[in-house]
């Protein structure tokens, strides 16, 4: 039977995610095998503040669906489910979380539009086919690469890190290079409207005092850029030797040189000797441009799906 998310199968859910986690572990040889205290803190929250529904044979746990955040207003709703998130037995897996998200779907639509976002280990093929059946798609990636690996091999030059005081003074530059990334995330074939990008919101961020910036230089002209931040979203990166890794843009003029290669060997540098062990991007998948570079330095942990569900009446 279905039931909202109960206490009393907390340490079932844990095991289920954990044992999933461990897969992932096995097959992503970046990430770090964590213990289950690690995971349980976001997953007792999340079975406490209800967002979800269990399926229950007498005190056995079948599968579960657990959502970590919810918002929304008058006019949509959206949930959010980590890695974590989800879980069923082996047998009929398919058919347990196909029922449990059409259970829980049922409850939360009232007319007014719903978007679902689903976090999954690339392991995990078979659940990211069926979320693909039941109308999902991917949205974007998040990747994980070690310090000690290598980006590019040679001098690398003209490449320094600016405080936040010279951000100010040279914001006209800075903003120019960030506003040509706005735009290119604006046309074919990623056609994403980024109404968020905002010269304000980007300007906060860049001079918030957790977030790095890196220029690269050519007879004292940016002309490429990177960003750095050392919050983590989920129990995999939110430690102190994590830094993820933002935005990167080079001058159309410049590339073909290798210089976005040096801007992210740069980084991995600096931050590896402070003592940083892993990096990790975020970057959408409608980018045939990121999803070559970034994939090609970084490992895959995690698919976002994502679904949206109108209104009608």
């Amino acid at each position: 039977m279905f039931i909202k998310p109960d206490m009393s199968y907390a340490t079932q859910i844990i095991e289920m995610a954990y044992e999933n986690y461990i897969i992932a572990c096995k097959t992503v040889h970046q990430l770090e095998k964590r213990s289950s205290s690690d995971i349980s803190k976001s997953i007792l929250k999340a079975i406490k503040d209800g967002h979800g529904l269990l399926y229950v044979d007498g005190g056995r746990l079948l599968g579960y669906l657990l959502c970590t955040s919810h918002w929304g207003n008058s006019e949509n709703h959206n949930y959010c489910f980590p890695v974590w998130g989800y879980g069923s037995i082996e047998e009929d897996s398919e058919k347990i979380i196909s029922m449990l998200f059409q259970k829980l779907a049922e409850e939360h639509f009232n007319g007014e539009k719903i978007l679902y976002e689903f976090k999954f280990y690339p392991h995990d093929e078979k659940t990211i086919k069926l979320f693909s059946l039941m109308q999902f798609g991917i949205q974007c990636v998040e990747e994980i690469k070690c310090t000690d690996e290598v980006i590019f091999e040679g001098e690398i030059k003209s490449i320094r890190e600016l405080a936040p005081q010279e951000i100010q003074n040279r914001w006209t530059e800075v903003w120019d290079l960030v506003f040509m990334l706005t735009e290119h995330l604006r046309k074919s074939p990623i056609f994403y409207p980024g109404e968020e990008f905002t010269e304000e919101v980007y300007k906060n961020y860049l001079l918030d005092e957790d977030t790095r910036f890196f220029v690269y230089e050519i007879k004292g002209e940016i002309i490429g850029i990177i960003d750095a931040n050392k919050n983590g979203n989920i129990f995999i990166t939110d430690h102190n030797d994590y830094y993820n890794v933002g935005d990167i843009y080079v001058k159309e003029s410049y590339r073909g040189q290798l210089i976005a290669q040096k801007l992210l060997q740069y980084v991995n540098d600096v931050l590896r000797n402070e003592g940083i062990s892993h990096l990790w991007v975020e970057h959408g998948t409608a980018n045939p441009n990121a999803r070559r570079f970034w994939s090609k330095y970084f490992t895959t942990y995690s698919y976002t799906l994502i679904r949206d569900i109108y209104t009608f009446k």
